[in-house]
């Protein structure tokens, strides 16, 4: 929610594209979009070079929101990323970015067993399997 809620301000927000560019499913940006609306943290309007499309704005308790999540964020990364030497960055990203992998294939795994079993059981949900492979 908090990365929609940080991308979400201005014309150049488009949820499908969101939802790509991180891998997620459409779906569930749309869940978080409407979670949003629902608490007033975002407002939607139609945009003024493109009818069709939605424009999504932060409202001033959305603002209030965002920027007290990053007020919370910098004693984090002050205490914990910037004590880290410019000489440590690439063998930390190689690490990362293992983990990352090894956490993909990890949930792919996961995810292939458990269409395997819904299968033997009698039929995957589609409804469950889109939340279990969504994200947001």
């Amino acid at each position: 929610m908090v990365q929609v809620l940080e991308d979400v301000d201005g014309e150049s927000f488009m949820p499908s594209i969101f939802a790509r560019s991180r891998s997620c499913n459409p779906a569930a940006v749309s869940r978080t979009l409407r979670q949003l609306l629902e608490r007033d943290l975002v407002r939607s309007s139609i945009g003024e070079s493109d009818v069709g499309r939605r424009v999504y704005r932060l409202t001033p308790k959305g603002r209030r929101a965002l920027e007290w999540l990053t007020a919370r964020r910098q004693p984090a990364i002050a205490t914990i990323w910037n004590p880290m030497r410019r000489t440590d960055l690439p063998s930390f990203s190689r690490l990362a970015s293992d983990l990352a992998s090894r956490l993909e294939d990890y949930t792919e795994k996961q995810y292939l067993a458990l269409l395997a079993v819904m299968r033997l059981r009698g039929g995957a949900s589609s409804v469950f399997l889109s939340r279990f492979a969504s994200c947001a």
